[in-house]
Formats: C-alpha cells, sequence, structure tokens
C-alpha cells in the first residue's frame, strides 16, 4: 500500500496527500490528523469524477465530465516531495466518463462513461483498443473480472452486465435494481460481487460459473447416455423402450428416423382398379406404420407421452419435407387410438387434479399445446398436403395421356416409323 492517497475534485483539480506521518497503529485517543498536501494541480476543465492508481502505484488515471481519461506519472518521496507529470490525454468517448479502472492482469485501463460505452485503451500506446456497446444509459462503473479476461459494468439503466473481452460481446445480464446501480465491487477471489444503486438495495452475486459448466456438463453427458440407450434399443428392434425414451428426454431428430427407417421398410400390397384402371393400395390395419411392434406402442402409449407425439406429428406435419411421417403416425394414432384416449391425454387423471396439474393444463392452453390448438395446426396443413397430391396425381393423368397418344403416332398410316429402343 503507498504511503499517499490522491483525490479529485469538482474544482477540477487532483491533490496528492502524504501519510507519511502517519502512524501505522493508532488508538481512539488520538487527535485527528492534518494531511499535508504535496501536489495541487488542475487536471481537467470539468467535475473529476472518478480516479484509478496503477497495481504498481506509478500511473495515476483521471476520468471527468470533460469527455476524456488522463494519465499522470507518480513520483513519490516519502515526507520529502511529490509530482504528478502528464503523460497522455484519452479521447473518444462522446460524453462525460464516470469511472476509469486499471486491469491488475495487463496493461490497459477501462473507461465508462455517459455515452452508454466502455472504452478499453493501452497503456503503453495509449491507443482505443475495444468498444463495449449494449447498456441503454449511462455507464457508471466498471471492474475488471476472471483474471482480467472479463469485464463488469453497471448502468443507470439498472443493470450489470459481464463481458467476454476477447471477443468483444455481453455474455450475460444482471438485473435486481430499479435505479442507477453507483456502485460495484468485486471480491479478492472474484467470487463475489456487490453492487449498489440508488433504490437503496445492495446485491450480492455470487459467481456461478464453474456451477453452470459443471450442470452443462453432466446434462451433455446425459444426453449421450440417453442417445446411446436409444440407439441400443432400436438396433435390438425394442421400439417401446426406442420411443418412450425418446419421447421423455426429448429427442425429437431420433424419433422422426425411427419411424422414418420403419416406414421404408413397410411392405404395401396392392391391386388394379377394374373399373379405372389405377394401382391402389390395399390398407392392412395391422400394419400402419411399416412394422407391427410400433403399431402396438401406439395403442398403448400413456397419455402423457400420447400427448408429447401428437405436439411433435404437429410441428413435422407444418412442413413438406417431414409431413409424410407426420401423416403416417397421425394415421396410425386415429386408427389405433380412441377419441377419448386422445382427448384423456391432454387432461389431468381424473380424482387427482391437484393446482399443480391444473396450472399445467392452463400452461398448455395458453402456449398453444391444447388438443384444440393441435387439431387447428394439424387440419390446415393436412388439407394443403392432400391438395398438393390431389394435383401430383392430376398430373400423372396427363403425362399418361401424353405417354399413351405417343404410343399411338406409330399406327398411322404416314409412313413415319418409330424406332424402338
Amino acid at each position: 500500500m503507498p504511503d499517499f492517497i490522491i483525490t479529485g475534485s469538482q474544482d477540477c483539480t487532483i491533490k496528492l496527500w502524504d501519510l507519511g506521518s502517519i502512524p501505522s497503529k493508532a488508538s481512539h485517543s488520538d487527535a485527528p490528523k492534518n494531511l499535508p498536501s504535496l501536489v495541487t494541480q488542475k487536471a481537467h476543465d470539468k467535475d473529476i469524477n472518478s480516479l484509478d492508481i496503477a497495481p504498481n502505484d506509478s500511473i495515476l488515471a483521471t476520468g471527468s465530465q470533460d469527455k476524456t481519461a488522463r494519465l499522470f506519472a507518480i513520483q513519490y518521496q516519502k515526507n520529502v516531495n511529490a509530482s504528478l507529470k502528464p503523460v497522455a490525454i484519452l479521447k473518444g468517448h462522446k460524453r462525460g466518463i464516470w469511472n476509469v479502472k486499471f486491469s491488475k492482469h495487463e496493461k490497459v485501463l477501462a473507461t465508462a462513461s455517459g455515452d452508454k460505452t466502455v472504452k478499453l485503451w493501452s497503456i503503453e500506446d495509449h491507443t482505443c483498443l475495444k468498444t463495449f456497446e449494449g447498456h441503454t444509459n449511462s455507464v457508471l462503473r466498471v471492474e475488471f473480472h476472471n483474471a482480467g479476461r472479463q469485464l463488469l459494468t453497471t448502468a443507470s439503466d439498472g443493470l450489470m452486465k459481464l463481458w467476454n473481452i476477447a471477443k468483444e460481446v455481453c455474455i450475460a445480464t444482471m438485473d435486481n435494481h430499479e435505479d442507477k446501480v453507483w456502485a460495484l465491487a468485486v471480491s479478492l477471489d472474484e467470487k463475489t460481487v456487490v453492487t449498489a444503486a440508488a433504490d437503496s438495495v445492495i446485491t450480492f452475486w455470487e459467481d456461478s460459473t464453474e456451477l453452470v459448466q459443471a450442470e452443462n456438463f453432466e446434462k451433455k453427458k446425459k444426453e449421450h447416455e440417453d442417445l446411446a440407450m436409444f440407439e441400443h434399443h432400436f438396433f435390438k428392434n425394442e421400439y417401446k423402450e426406442a420411443i418412450v425414451l425418446a419421447l421423455s428426454t426429448g429427442q425429437p431428430r431420433r424419433l422422426y428416423q425411427l419411424f422414418s427407417t420403419v416406414s421404408s421398410l413397410r411392405a404395401v400390397p396392392s391391386r388394379i382398379d377394374h373399373d379405372t384402371g389405377e394401382l391402389r393400395e390395399i390398407y392392412d390395419g395391422g400394419n400402419i406404420t411399416g412394422n407391427p411392434a410400433v403399431d402396438n406402442v401406439i395403442r398403448t402409449l400413456p397419455p402423457q407421452e400420447l400427448s408429447k407425439l401428437l405436439r411433435l406429428v404437429r410441428d413435422w406435419n407444418a412442413t413438406a419435407r417431414t409431413s409424410v411421417i407426420a401423416q403416417i403416425v397421425l394415421h396410425a394414432i386415429m386408427k389405433l387410438r380412441r377419441a377419448s384416449d386422445i382427448q384423456a391425454a391432454f387432461m389431468p387423471p381424473k380424482g387427482h387434479i391437484d393446482k399443480f396439474q391444473e396450472q399445467i393444463v392452463q400452461e398448455a392452453s395458453s402456449s398453444g399445446d391444447s388438443l384444440r390448438d393441435i387439431l387447428d395446426a394439424l387440419i390446415p396443413y393436412t388439407e394443403r398436403h392432400l391438395s398438393r397430391i390431389d394435383r401430383q396425381v392430376q398430373d400423372t393423368y396427363i403425362l399418361d395421356f401424353i405417354l399413351r397418344e405417343m404410343d399411338g403416332i406409330g399406327t398411322e398410316d404416314d409412313g413415319m416409323q418409330i424406332d424402338s429402343f
């Protein structure tokens, strides 16, 4: 700790006060001492809002309402003399500077300004290295965090933001104040951050980075385990376990691949309609999806999983690329389940309705996941797909007619011969 303190004032001056005459230990009976001022000099043209001293006690930074930050070289001899020699003027902010802060790990200075930005300056060549924009009002305080790799800022908008310095982006926004946040402090171990605002609230923030990383790791680990289990069930033709696992763990893409694979192996018998000459499929009630085991899974799905499957069918049906599988699964549900089963899948069990279940039903209804909402989404897209298929069928009739007419050209007595290949 240096044997001096430096102050700045609305009178635009800075003063260096000598602490050399202050004893290291004092009792309550000691009378207050008047500190001698070794340096008094004008530093800015307007109010000085902030001061900070570099970690090696050699440089002073000041921030002022005159939109500039200034650097001074500190020369101090205990109980003898001192000087503050101007080194550089940092210009770039469009409004007054509210806070300046040196990094303890790099030779850089951060400045927070009323122009809603934070700038990072090089102490060596005095150039602006980066500008951070994101607050909607004046930035009042700035602190370095995470070994100088991140910035914490507070502003008049009541928010605290965490910035990645290398990428120059905001990675988190924290809100617990309703007025200007004037104070910001970081503990020595950087695990706790304290903010105080004009709303008379002091907030303690705990660094949860390690906890979040651990949770994300466990989440990814669980996803890999679920994926491996799903593939195991699918490989073993354990369709019930695979489908229920995909529905319960939220793997719509894997479930779609399962239905797509099963339907591609479906052998659909057909016959020729003697009246029209068209080839028609013969419906097999025991093999709708392409595998009787999958049909049986849909027939016996619990209500909760059935509602999840219908929501996925709705999503798949909204895209032409996935609509074929959606229609196959929807056909299976309509053929294999009673209407009362489908309705019950979106209602809590009778006799066991509690406030939590009522809330779930209300949230599903308000979020567009109720049975009525799903049907309202399925019907128009299904009609659209049917119209598209009808047009394709009509196009095949036209193509068939053209081919037949072309076949008849060779039978005319005009001497024209059609080469056969």
